[in-house]
């Protein structure tokens, strides 16, 4: 293959000519001479080499037809380049062999070696195309890899221009050998072979290697298909090449050609190359959603799809090969942690502001077969959408928990300055603001004055300037006393202009702080976003309803001490006790009711009062540990409390404890003495019981009088004569005692609304049994019952239906002959079985292997007593009943649940 790629320097000097060597697939070509002009004939062995040429071409045409069709797989490109260098060589070879002088032999000689010297190149493309190394193709790459075949085919062209050595070749008189085409053993031709022939070896073990570390049988195979065509050439090149074997008038190539193109299109065909792995492999990483990279032992970049790119920033073609910490900075800790745990995530962030984007990140190691760390696989997705929906979240819990927070903070003891100071800081972070600032309403001026500013100094007014109706944001809401949103402020015709820097360039809002329906002031925020959300506002305008309250108890004209008179007359106006406990369990606080509750007065406090002696001893470990160990800021429950005269009461207890430092440094509370909800639930539960009580008597009642029934229908069959009659008053008197059974069943259950229809049923049968004298043994009875409670309206209807159904079965499933013909029938059985169904419904089933129904029998139209009432009372339970007369008779019902509605 590569011989035919040698090429020559020579160079005539001092008139001497080259020296004529021939060996090679096409360094010789030995043709019989045509007698005049330097014409020449053309040998039959010519013809034969001619037509393996023309075989090969065809061959390697519609492999290169086929690659091209398919040239969106990797490798199907190279491949089919290397398809259209060979075909050309063959076609050319042909039209060289077949030329009848030998101006037009060097004239196809040049346009041959067009293709025969680029096809190493191409297949060293195609090599690392399919090894997984598509990098090192790049055109840049391929130019310099197709410099030196570039300069052999410059100069074959200058020599085969130079008349000297076109006369010379004429002038050659070797009777039936033609001239000889290249001149082999020049310096430039080792150069060429040598170069030639290292690009296929080096293409050749590319693929050698991907035939050993390859993971799928099926990419081993593709790549062997490829290893072995590009091998065959190659081995039958190279003793021709440097004259180690000789044979004039006949070529190797265009045969190891034709063998060589067999065994890709084995590769093609039966291994499917470019129909599935791994172009399907990169098509498939390619399509994606989430970024996927591959990384080899060393960090690099082995594979990268587009999301991933696009996620870093760079191009797929230029990512592969680079060290991914360039590229990702926070990778050497992350793979640390990936070795050491198998996996690892992370949460990456990209850009800024509205282009900021969050990519969850998750890294998993790659062991080679012997267990060996091979490489790593990291998978990107964008969760910035999930990332904003948890900020949003956590933004929301934030703003509520400030808002607890600061409704608890609002009750402590704040001054004046601080308190205000603090309620602008905690609307500002409530709605993630970068500033605010609050006014007051000052009668006496008929205006607003400035006390607080947060966060935009330079942007706001400054504090004591006094703000007219109407004027500004906060002059508009305390005119119209509804909430303001302006999304931009600095372009707002309203604005306030006598400010001391430039306006605020963003979104502002204001909502009117209220006390008793009057606006007391007006709460304004500053966000260096569009708007302000609706959700903003509404928060914004609860957190100043508590605001109005707070500084109305702290007082907006009084001093700090009368503020705090007002705060404990506030408390001291509760129905409840209201307490503050310090650090030490003391407390430092207990209103007027709580000292009337527990029996202490204001003397007993200023000497010291733990807080755990409003607790009887067996609650106060309890209480301390809950409080010292609380992982919330807020505690409730119920405990015992403790008078100071010893007399003891239930109380419900909710606290806000006051975390610093993570340490519990005190905490406010509520204690509702709840002794008379206490009564109230014992008296609900005494009549509970007395109610339970009366209703078990009445079931009871009800089954003895049920009873006294049966007794006299039992009475009065016996006095009858008619066998009919006495028959149908046993059947009435049996009915009375299954209801009388379900309610016997009801009264001695733990619960009155329901019964156990499962162990009923038990009951039924076996006192059915012994109603109709059936001896023990005789029959045998079969259950398969599931303990389910029914309510009474649906027991009812279906104790009735289980009576006369297995009523039925004693009277009529067994004759005398029946029961004397167990050999061909079987024992005697009655089987009954209650269950639920997966759907929800219940299903009764009584069957028996007796002798069936008569075969005129049509259920649906029957005049039997007790078949209509089953039918009666199955549509009562909007149920379905279905009859199997095979092997004896088989009554299934099936019914729904009944719905608590129906229920109550």
């Amino acid at each position: 293959m590569c011989a035919a790629n040698g090429s020559s320097n020579t160079v005539f000097h001092n008139g001497q000519q080259p020296r004529a060597k021939s060996s090679g697939i096409l360094s010789v070509s030995r043709r019989a001479k045509r007698p005049g002009a330097g014409g020449v004939t053309v040998g039959w062995q010519y013809f034969v080499v001619i037509v393996a040429d023309l075989v090969a071409a065809a061959t390697m045409g519609s492999l290169a037809t086929f690659a091209w069709h398919r040239r969106d797989a990797r490798g199907a490109r190279p491949f089919a380049a290397m398809m259209g260098c060979g075909t050309w060589w063959m076609l050319t070879n042909a039209l060289y062999l077949a030329s009848p002088d030998v101006p037009m032999q060097l004239l196809w000689r040049r346009v041959m070696f067009i293709g025969v010297a680029a096809a190493p190149v191409v297949w060293l493309c195609l090599a690392l195309t399919y090894a997984g190394r598509i990098r090192s193709c790049r055109l840049t790459h391929l130019i310099a890899l197709g410099l030196i075949p570039l300069a052999t085919t410059l100069l074959h062209w200058l020599r085969d221009a130079d008349s000297r050595y076109v006369e010379w070749l004429v002038s050659l008189n070797l009777g039936h050998v033609p001239p000889p085409l290249y001149m082999p053993y020049d310096v430039w031709f080792v150069v060429h072979v040598a170069y030639s022939y290292g690009l296929m070896v080096a293409g050749s073990a590319f693929l050698v290697h991907a035939v050993v570390v390859g993971r799928h049988r099926l990419h081993r195979a593709q790549a062997v298909a490829l290893v072995v065509g590009a091998v065959i050439p190659l081995v039958t090149d190279l003793p021709m090449s440097f004259g180690w074997i000789s044979l004039p008038g006949f070529e190797t190539a265009p045969f190891a050609l034709t063998i060589s193109s067999l065994a890709w299109a084995y590769g093609l065909f039966h291994f499917r190359m470019f129909d599935i792995v791994p172009a399907a492999h990169a098509a498939v990483i390619a399509n994606l959603p989430d970024g996927l990279i591959v990384l080899d032992g060393q960090g690099r970049i082995a594979e990268i799809n587009p999301p991933a790119a696009r996620m870093l920033g760079v191009q797929p073609s230029q990512a592969v090969g680079e060290a991914l910490s360039h590229l990702l900075p926070e990778w050497p800790p992350l793979k640390a942690d990936a070795d050491a745990n198998a996996e690892a995530e992370m949460t990456l962030t990209r850009g800024e502001g509205e282009a900021r984007r969050h990519f969850g990140v998750r890294v998993s190691p790659v062991f080679s077969r012997d267990g060996q760390l091979s490489g790593h696989v990291m998978v990107l997705r964008d969760v910035t959408r999930r990332v904003q929906l948890e900020a949003g979240v956590r933004q929301r819990n934030a703003q509520l928990s400030a808002l607890s927070r600061v409704v608890i903070e609002l009750s402590g003891e704040l001054e004046m300055d601080a308190l205000l100071r603090f309620i602008t800081e905690q609307a500002v972070q409530m709605v993630g603001g970068v500033g605010g600032g609050l006014v007051l309403v000052r009668p006496e001026q008929e205006s607003l004055e400035w006390v607080v500013t947060v966060g935009m100094e330079g942007s706001a007014p400054p504090v004591g300037r006094l703000i007219r109706r109407g004027e500004g944001i906060v002059g508009r809401v305390w005119e119209s006393g509804q909430p303001v949103v302006v999304d931009h402020y600095a372009g707002w015709p309203g604005r306030y202009d006598h400010l001391p820097g430039p306006p605020h360039d963003g979104a502002a809002g204001a909502v009117p702080v209220r006390w008793a329906g009057e606006i007391v002031g007006v709460l304004a925020v500053a966000a260096d976003r569009g708007t302000l959300s609706a959700d903003d506002l509404d928060l914004l305008s609860l957190f100043a309803a508590h605001a109005g309250i707070a500084i109305h108890n702290t007082g907006l004209v009084n001093s700090l001490r009368s503020s705090e008179q007002r705060y404990r007359e506030l408390a001291d106006a509760l129905p409840d006790a209201v307490f503050e406990v310090d650090g030490r369990g003391r407390l430092t606080f207990l209103n007027r009711q709580g000292r009337q509750m527990f029996g202490y007065t204001p003397t007993d406090l200023e000497r010291g009062l733990h807080v755990l002696r409003l607790l009887v001893p067996a609650d106060r470990r309890r209480v301390w540990l809950s409080v010292r160990t609380a992982a919330a800021d807020t505690l409730s429950a119920e405990y015992t409390a403790r008078r100071r005269d010893g007399h003891t009461f239930p109380v419900w207890v909710h606290c806000v404890l006051r975390i610093t430092d993570g340490r519990t440094s005190g905490f406010l509370g509520i204690a509702v003495d709840i002794t008379q909800r206490k009564q109230l639930e014992e008296q609900l539960q005494a009549s509970l019981r007395e109610k339970e009580t009366l209703l078990r008597e009445i079931h009871h009642r009800v089954k003895n009088n049920l009873q006294v029934i049966s007794s006299l229908l039992y009475l009065q069959s016996d006095a009858m004569q008619d066998d009919q009659a006495r028959l149908s008053l046993m059947e009435s008197q049996q009915r009375v005692k299954s209801l009388a059974l379900l309610h016997e069943q009801i009264y001695q259950s733990s619960h009155l609304a329901t019964v156990d229809f499962g162990s009923y049923i038990e009951g039924l049968i076996y006192q059915l049994r012994d109603s109709y004298r059936v001896l023990p043994g005789t029959i045998s009875l079969v259950t398969q019952l599931n303990h389910i409670s029914l309510d009474f309206d649906t027991a009812t209807p279906c104790s009735l239906i289980v009576n006369e159904l297995v009523s039925n079965a004693f009277k009529h499933a067994f004759p005398a002959h029946r029961l004397a013909a167990n050999a061909v029938y079987g024992p005697p059985e009655i089987r009954v079985a209650f269950c639920s169904l997966e759907d929800g419904r219940y299903q009764l089933m009584v069957s028996d292997n007796g002798v069936g129904l008569p075969d005129d029998l049509v259920v649906e139209r029957t005049q039997s007593l007790g078949l209509r009432v089953v039918q009666l009372l199955t549509r009562q339970l909007r149920g379905t009943l279905h009859v199997d007369g095979q092997n004896g008779v088989t009554f299934k019902i099936t019914f729904p649940q009944r719905s608590r509605e129906e229920t109550a």
